[in-house]
């Protein structure tokens, strides 16, 4: 359409208008951020185009804040005290029983915004009103009086939402010349949906479908606005057909203060399905974000909850990728007219878009990253750890394909660790070309000791297969020695669970021969053997399994044995196999091929020597990209 075509009027609904205006809000930034609004000077139209048309929201009757202002800007204490009666309707308190005198819901300010409150916040609305406009005001109680019966009391106050028809035309004119798409003819209009209520009381059960009305709802006593203009005390009640009143009305008397508001709490949480090996727990309610605000806050405000990337929200439309901004920050704010008035909003942790919470910050910039350390750096010391990095060292695995995790270490001249690198520092390609997508989710060096998970079998085929309580005892103390000294050689955390058994996140730390006996001899175990090595352990980063198990698994699911096969082949965390027992040889040989691992001897006196070897070469390394073939987007 050109400038010269004439605009339809407007008669959509509030909702709908705003979609259509939220919309071109995106044109305006996606143009602000593009080349050809560099200067400003593309995204002027647009810019010109969106404030013409919050104007003409603005001007409609139903902005009833506006509304308010324009009332009060008369400094006429009469159409004042009518606004409020016939823009603001009356609800009653929460709970049967309520003072109506002193009770509210949500404040005086929400009941403007929303057109609905209590007696007392329509008279505390009215009474803040007339002392900005220039008429001392306070809230008394006073006799009802006869004229307001039940249905004068609740009548409803229909708004017409009418936005200014010129102010739209001028918009649609500047979007017109700047190109923007511009909607021409009249809105369609769906019909009105059927009326809910029928379909919801039928859905009842009897009894429920009958209501005893309140009690409570036309009060004896109800609150009055007193106030002065030219040195004369009027009167307000703001109901009815009543108009400001010189003569007190009868049982007019003090009140006393207004209810504290209530305040609401409102919690996000997620399911958690990380990728296998993330430290965060699979399956688990994660609490992301938390907010409170009073009720004359929040009512009749949209509370917004977005993911917004730690670089900022602009780095949403500059990525060029969903893979280059892997992390986001939860948060939930309000959502006001102007963002300097705004109250504060409420970030939680930052998240992977993998489905990782990550811990809280250290010096540095560093993060607690779910899969190891993230260190975020400056764009200048990120090009100067590119320029250090002398050797880069690879390791593939494609099991989870057409995902492929590669696990990087880089080096500088010097052979220390090369931290801070992003996905944009490295390239990767393959027999098909370049990855759709390349995430890092590591990258700078790992100072916290690796874990080490011990799975000790207790069930009963295990139990009777010792040929005596002291062989046992004997058998737990020398597997306990063995690890304290692997561990002495390259430390690393150990927690000792029964088959069957998730371990305990808060559990995990240095081997000491005393303590891994007392654990193994306390355990309890059955045999769930797949689900031991492929369950919920996987999810706290073990570097491997220790499996002292005659391998027989027994109560398990049957079609949960493949995706426990599959999640071990995924998380590359290898089984060292310790057979006790009659063991079952297939199982055992399935398990180690699987995980890559390797069976144990517990008379082979070099076991230490393997088991200490084990986080040095199992750890995560400097940076894991994550390389998925031929499909867009990131995560397992």
């Amino acid at each position: 359409m050109d400038g010269t075509t004439s605009a339809a009027t407007v008669t959509a609904t509030r909702r709908a208008f705003l979609a259509g205006t939220s919309g071109l809000a995106l044109l305006a930034l996606l143009e602000s951020c593009s080349h050809h609004g560099a200067n400003g000077a593309a995204a002027q139209p647009i810019d010109q185009a969106l404030q013409l048309l919050r104007d003409a929201v603005r001007a409609s009757p139903d902005h009833l804040s506006r509304r308010a202002d324009d009332v009060v800007a008369a400094k006429d204490a009469t159409r004042i005290a009518a606004f409020v009666r016939d823009y603001v309707a009356v609800v009653p308190p929460w709970s049967e029983g309520d003072d109506v005198v002193v009770a509210r819901r949500w404040g005086s300010a929400a009941t403007l915004r929303g057109g609905q409150g209590t007696l007392r916040e329509r008279a505390d609305l009215l009474a803040g009103m007339l002392t900005k406009a220039g008429f001392p005001a306070s809230v008394k109680i006073a006799a009802r009086p006869a004229s307001i019966d039940l249905a004068t009391l609740y009548r409803d106050r229909l708004v017409t939402f009418a936005p200014d028809q010129h102010r739209i035309d001028r918009a649609q004119s500047l979007l017109a010349k700047a190109g923007a798409p511009v909607p021409s003819g009249k809105p369609t209009i769906p019909p009105p949906a059927p009326d809910p209520v029928p379909a919801i009381t039928g859905a009842l059960p009897g009894p429920a479908q009958q209501i005893t009305p309140r009690k409570d709802l036309l009060p004896d006593q109800i609150p009055v606005v007193a106030f002065t203009e030219h040195s004369t005390t009027k009167y307000a009640f703001a109901l009815g057909d009543l108009a400001p009143a010189a003569a007190a009305p009868a049982g007019l008397a003090d009140v006393d203060p207004a209810s504290p508001l209530p305040s609401i709490k409102v919690t996000v949480s997620g399911l958690a399905n990380p990728a296998p090996g993330s430290r965060t727990p699979r399956g688990e309610l994660i609490d992301l974000v938390h907010g409170e605000w009073t009720t004359d806050v929040l009512v009749g405000r949209q509370l917004l909850l977005t993911f917004i990337p730690p670089q900022g929200p602009e780095a949403l439309l500059t990525a060029k990728a969903a893979a280059d901004l892997p992390a986001r920050v939860p948060i939930l704010r309000l959502q006001t007219e102007s963002p300097t008035t705004a109250p504060p909003g409420t970030a939680g942790p930052i998240l992977s878009a993998q489905g990782d919470v990550y811990g809280g910050g250290s010096s540095g910039g560093q993060l607690d990253g779910p899969y190891g350390p993230i260190k975020v750096v400056s764009a200048d010391e990120r090009k100067k750890a590119i320029a250090a990095a002398a050797t880069v060292a690879v390791d593939a695995n494609a099991s989870t394909f057409p995902e492929v995790a590669l696990d990087v270490t880089v080096h500088d001249a010097n052979g220390g660790s090369v931290d801070g690198l992003d996905a944009t520092a490295f390239t990767v390609t393959d027999s098909a070309g370049k990855p759709s997508s390349l995430t890092v989710r590591s990258n700078a060096k790992d100072t916290t000791r690796p874990r080490v998970l011990v799975a000790y079998d207790t069930s009963g085929s295990v139990s009777d297969s010792w040929p005596s309580p002291q062989a046992q005892a004997a058998f737990e103390q020398s597997l306990a020695s063995t690890l304290q000294s692997a561990a002495a050689q390259t430390p690393f955390d150990v927690q000792v669970v029964g088959l069957g058994q998730p371990p305990d996140k808060d559990a995990w730390k240095a081997p000491t021969t005393a303590d891994v006996v007392g654990a193994l001899h306390s355990v309890n175990s059955d045999s769930s053997v797949w689900e031991t090595v492929g369950g919920p352990a996987l999810d706290q980063g073990p570097v491997a399994i220790v499996l002292v198990s005659d391998n027989q698994s027994a109560l398990e699911d049957p079609a949960e044995i493949p995706v426990d096969q599959r999640r071990l082949v995924s998380a590359g965390v290898p089984v060292f196999c310790l057979p006790i027992g009659q063991p079952d040889e297939k199982a055992t040989e399935t398990i180690l091929s699987l995980s890559h691992g390797t069976r144990l001897d517990p008379n082979d006196r070099s076991v230490a020597t393997k088991l200490a070897g084990l986080p040095r070469t199992q750890r995560r390394s400097t940076s894991s990209p994550s390389h998925p073939s031929g499909i867009e987007g990131t995560g397992l």
